[in-house]
């Protein structure tokens, strides 16, 4: 049980560190686009890395 939970966190902050580097690289026009603001990233990717 602890090693499954030990990986689940590590797959967690691995979607995290993937989301934040993928909408980071947009600029304003294209977050725009998706209805994301800059000031968004970091809670969209919490979002993403806990579902």
């Amino acid at each position: 049980m602890f090693l499954i939970n030990i990986i689940r966190k590590i797959n967690e902050w691995t979607r995290y560190r993937r989301t934040l580097r993928e909408l980071g690289t947009l600029n304003a026009r294209e977050l725009a686009d998706i209805g994301v603001q800059r000031h968004d990233i970091r809670r969209i990717a919490r979002e993403v890395a806990m579902f």
